[in-house]
């Protein structure tokens, strides 16, 4: 299985490119817009770095912070072999800023069959009232699980 692994610390780019040398590994930050962002890291070699302040715990102090440009995930995808192929797994989690990464694929261009994003809503009733879960809704795909932080979507005309 190969694919496209993005992250926006180069500590796990380096990872990204000893462990996986055959997919496209990526330094980027992701949102539905491009801008100058700033990356927030309350761990060394953790999954603690977000685009949102707010979004770190309160326990937790910032240790670095620095700036990087965002991207769509279209034009990421725009710029690989992958363009305009079907996508089997889109895996999202982005620390706060799902939402935003989510909104940043064309879903009616590239649909993928499965669709994992983060979510620390713990209720099925607040979860079917998020915007994640009405946006996937609306482009056809059905909530088909959860685990602890993880949603799983199916595309409904792929399954």
């Amino acid at each position: 299985w190969r694919g496209i692994n993005i992250d926006m610390e180069t500590i796990k780019f380096d990872t990204f490119n000893i462990a996986r040398p055959l997919d496209i590994n990526i330094l980027a930050a992701v949102s539905n817009d491009v801008k100058n962002v700033s990356v927030y890291k309350t761990q060394e070699y953790g999954v603690g770095s977000t685009l949102n302040k707010n979004q770190i715990n309160k326990k937790n102090k910032i240790i670095d912070e620095f700036k990087i440009k965002t991207s769509t995930l279209n034009s990421i995808i725009e710029n690989t072999i992958y363009k305009n192929k079907k996508i089997d797994l889109l895996n999202i989690d982005a620390e706060g800023h799902d939402y935003n990464v989510l909104l940043s694929i064309d879903l009616d261009k590239y649909v993928p069959k499965v669709i994992i994003i983060e979510s620390h809503l713990k209720d099925i009733s607040l979860i079917m009232k998020s915007k994640t879960y009405l946006h996937l809704i609306s482009k056809n795909y059905t909530l088909r699980s959860w685990s602890l932080f993880s949603l799983f979507f199916v595309n409904n005309s792929r399954f």
